[in-house]
Parts: structure tokens; sequence; C-alpha cells
């Protein structure tokens, strides 16, 4: 079962905890709801899937909480995932040249 949590207005966080956690982001990541997703990041097991198919603005607070949780998640020994990254999160991925360091995968099931 998942928790939601709701780290500002336009943004929901769902965790479903398991190995790997499965994080799913809809909404807004900017300023507002950085912390709350970075709280919600924080003390998750080894590896996490962040699920950002429902992101819709992705601002620079953003690129810190995923650069955190990256971080977090090596010193584990683990791994963070992004899984289907909506247009705008690859967007500044690609300008912050993330694409290169984070781990991307595209879920083809969803493409139907």
């Amino acid at each position: 079962m998942g928790r939601d949590w709701e780290p500002g207005e336009d943004l929901v966080v769902t965790v479903v905890e398991g190995d790997p956690t499965v994080v799913r982001v809809v909404g807004e990541m900017d300023i507002a709801s950085s912390p709350g997703l970075t709280a919600a990041l924080s003390g998750q097991c080894r590896d996490i899937e962040l699920d950002c198919s429902g992101v819709t603005f992705f601002g620079a607070a953003g690129v810190n909480a995923l650069v955190a949780a990256h971080r977090s998640c090596a010193e584990r020994g683990g791994n963070l995932v992004l899984v289907d990254p909506s247009p705008s999160v690859r967007r500044v991925l690609k300008i912050f040249q993330l694409d290169t360091v984070l781990t991307i995968r595209h879920d083809a099931s969803r493409s139907s």
C-alpha cells in the first residue's frame, strides 16, 4: 500500500515501499514542493524508482531534489532510476546534462 504526501498545493507524491521503493510524482516540482519531495525520498531503501511521468513543471529546485536523492542512494550503495520522465523533466535534465548522469528508464508498456 502506498503513502501519499502533498508537499505543496501542486504536487502529490505517492510512495510504495519495497525493494525498490517506487515513488510517483504528479504535478509541479518547484521551490514550494521540493522540500516535501526531498523528505519523501530521504530515508528510503537503497533503490528508488521515481516515476516522473506526471510532472507538469520541473524547476531548478526539482533538479536539486533529484541530485540529492541520487547522491543519497549512491551513498547507500543503491540507485535512483527515473521512470518515464515527462517532456518538461527530460528538457531540463538535458539542459543540465543530467540525462548523462542519472539512470532513465522508459516503460514501453505505457506507450499504448
